[in-house]
């Protein structure tokens, strides 16, 4: 396919939880001689130990690895993507790492094998609840310390404690604890932390372990906009340990129906539903809610959709979708819609794998009417590599074109469609749908 090869498409930062990538949490360690001398460190380079060929670092579970040739320490991540289940240790020749002057070039950081192992024993760590739940009274979970007889977890929003709770090491299984207290939470950002006692010593605190408790509400989707499906897919996000969905459509003040689905129609982050019920062409609202813990929650705002007649060309594809193998499905535009840049407004093109990976680089194109995909004729395609962006990974992408965009590609159009390409790493599984533009 001939393509021109100017960067036209933009690639912005949006917060779609089925694609977005979770932000790097905090974490801490110690970096130790192998005599055991042992210094915190959070950015902070290492002690230098008299004698010393050879330094020990070592991270607890769940946090990042690597170290940072540009500082003179063990730096806390190198890669948002390399974290630890079960903890990870490294030993590195001194080279001068541990007395070397600040300004000293970079080598020897990173000499030396690094191996996988259990976390420090000296160091307990918070495990969960992290990041979002649903549960206002979460278990709080931590990995268990040799020789430690107590435990204490302290919860705190902001810069208050909203309690503090010490157990006994009955609450520890083999290499987990975990306690549940009965204080309900209310919808906000925590963060929590944990400490032991051992020999009759309470160690330092490990370092916070941030979470928030979202209220169990499911965001509408799709379908939205101006549709022609009479028999739309119901799309919504899905929420942690709820069982079933319900969601309903409303005509003007009339519901026309109401549906049940367990939690079997849910992705890794969507969930979807078809009812057969054919719809009239009208504009129509809907919402949908969740049951967490065998009761029902309220319902989303309301998502307005318009059912249209289909307009001529609408159905036209330049790429049946293809089945099997690496498949995606497309999420926004709906096939047909009107996307509108007017206004210094722009759109969003994404799609998604269900949680599927797939080798990139995908292929979006757009494509006026006709187009001719063999000759490339009033068509421009662009690459997009995972990590290129946040938003690009090899489970999907956003992105995002304004009016600027658009008309300088060129296209024209004899009937008012255009076409949406996207299509996987080396040409595989095209998939496409028509849009309407409005300036």
């Amino acid at each position: 396919m001939g393509r021109h090869r100017m960067n036209v498409f933009v690639v912005i930062p949006l917060l779609l939880a089925s694609l977005a990538l979770l932000p790097l949490p905090g974490t801490s360690g110690t970096a130790r001689a192998q005599d055991d001398v042992s210094h915190p460190y959070v950015h902070e380079p290492c002690p230098a130990v008299g004698g010393a060929a050879a330094y020990h670092a070592v991270f607890p579970a769940g946090a990042p690895f690597g170290l940072n040739p540009g500082e003179r320490g063990i730096q806390d991540h190198i890669s948002a993507r390399e974290r630890t289940a079960d903890g990870m240790a490294g030993t590195f020749a001194d080279s001068g790492f541990a007395d070397r002057d600040p300004n000293d070039p970079a080598e020897g950081l990173s000499e030396g094998p690094a191996e996988r192992m259990p976390a420090d024993p000296l160091m307990v760590s918070p495990l969960s609840p992290a990041g979002t739940i649903t549960d206002t009274t979460p278990t709080y979970k931590w990995t268990r310390e040799a020789g430690a007889t107590q435990y204490r977890y302290q919860l705190m929003k902001g810069t208050t404690t909203v309690y503090t709770r010490t157990v006994g090491s009955g609450v520890c299984g083999a290499s987990t604890c975990s306690n549940t207290p009965v204080s309900v939470l209310g919808f906000a950002t925590y963060k929590w932390r944990v400490r032991a006692m051992v020999n009759n010593v309470w160690k330092p605190y490990s370092a916070f372990k941030t979470f928030t408790v979202a209220r169990p509400i499911p965001t509408p989707v799709a379908p939205v906009g101006t549709i022609t499906d009479r028999t739309p897919t119901y799309r919504w996000t899905k929420i942690s340990g709820a069982t079933q969905y319900q969601y309903q459509l409303v005509q003007g003040t009339t519901t026309v129906y109401a549906r049940t689905a367990g939690a079997g129609v849910c992705g890794a982050s969507t969930c979807a539903s078809t009812p057969s019920t054919a719809l009239r062409y009208a504009t129509y609202k809907w919402r949908v809610r969740a049951m967490v813990n065998n009761a029902w929650k309220p319902y989303s705002a309301f998502k307005t959709f318009t059912v249209e007649k289909p307009i001529p060309g609408c159905d036209a594809v330049l790429y049946p979708a293809h089945s099997g193998g690496c498949t995606f499905r497309l999420v926004t535009p709906q096939n047909c819609e009107q996307i509108d840049l007017s206004g210094g407004k722009y759109y969003e093109f994404a799609w998604f794998t269900d949680g599927v990976y797939c080798e990139t680089p995908w292929t979006m194109c757009i494509a006026g009417n006709p187009a001719n995909v063999s000759t490339g004729k009033n068509i421009y395609c662009e690459d997009f590599s995972a990590g290129s962006s946040d938003y690009i990974t090899h489970y999907g992408g956003i992105v995002y074109v304004d009016a600027e965009a658009f008309n300088s590609l060129g296209l024209t159009t004899d009937n008012g469609i255009y076409h949406w390409v996207v299509i996987s790493f080396s040409g595989a599984n095209p998939n496409s749908r028509t849009f309407r533009v409005k300036q």
